[in-house]
């Protein structure tokens, strides 16, 4: 009944819309212009995957899947508690307190540290128990691989998260640069589309993005075998070093862009004493 419902609707939609396009057609020219208009079907084909998944493969499509909300949860976590903490009102009084400058910003990192390690033992946690069946076939190497794989893409959002705080990024838009990166970096890091189904356009432009070599690096971890030796996890290795590249770059920038903002009478800096001495 549903079918024939949207059927039904398709039909008298199309219909509708020639006989406002031409005032002039009769009844019979609409209704056979509307049978042609509905009659059109898409070409599909069903694409035959090689090869059978393992559970092993399950639990890697779980870790791909987790970068979505592990990407825009640390984004927004680190985000909103850098940018409280360098509001105007907040860091005039640290800046007149006793606690040495250096010390409120290791404090400051260990705060977002904390946050970061908490989202990546959850999200690696909860899959472990809810694929443990998988997790007994991986060998205890590919599986710590795997969870230095996903720790070191927790690493990229929180760079970002650092850097929209340094920015002095509201909540809104820390939320919506968080969701947006991270539905992108999911989806042309294979979380949601196989990467052998893309185009090799595409492909390209997703060597580009943190998703891409985190998708390798727990595709080549949890295929390890026992007792296989460093050499065996240079290709993981190699993975892990991009992201953590990535990482070292976006907090490269936000440093740089905190320093700027600090000179502002906006970030309760030096500028702003001298404004309000003025």
């Amino acid at each position: 009944g549903a079918f024939m419902d949207e059927v039904v609707g398709s039909y008298l939609g199309a219909a509708r819309t020639l006989a406002l396009a031409d005032a002039a057609a009769s009844q019979q020219e609409v209704a056979r212009a509307a049978a042609e208009a509905v009659a059109v079907r898409a070409e599909a084909e069903l694409i035959a995957v090689e090869g059978s998944v393992s559970e092993a493969d399950r639990f890697a499509f779980y870790l791909k899947w987790s970068t979505y909300t592990l990407f825009a949860g640390i984004t927004v976590c680190i985000g909103l508690l850098t940018a409280t903490m360098g509001r105007a009102d907040v860091r005039r009084r640290n800046l007149a307190s006793p606690l040495p400058f250096a010390a409120y910003n290791f404090q400051l990192a260990l705060a977002c540290l904390v946050v970061t390690l908490g989202a990546w033992a959850w999200s690696f946690g909860v899959g472990a128990l809810a694929f443990h069946e998988a997790v007994a076939q991986i060998s205890l190497e590919g599986l710590a691989w795997c969870a230095a794989s996903m720790l070191a893409f927790c690493l990229v959002p929180l760079a970002l998260g650092y850097l929209m705080g340094a920015l002095g990024a509201s909540g809104l838009v820390s939320n919506a640069v968080g969701n947006i990166v991270g539905m992108l970096v999911s989806f042309l890091g294979g979380a949601w589309v196989p990467l052998d189904l893309m185009a090799p356009e595409v492909l390209a432009l997703a060597h580009a993005l943190p998703g891409y070599w985190y998708s390798m690096a727990c595709a080549d971890a949890v295929h390890m075998a026992a007792g296989s030796g460093l050499g065996a996890a240079v290709p993981v290795l190699q993975c892990i070093g991009v992201l953590v590249l990535f990482a070292v770059a976006l907090l490269c920038v936000a440093l740089a862009a905190g320093r700027a903002r600090m000179r502002t009478s906006a970030a309760g800096g030096n500028r702003a004493a001298a404004s309000t001495v003025a």
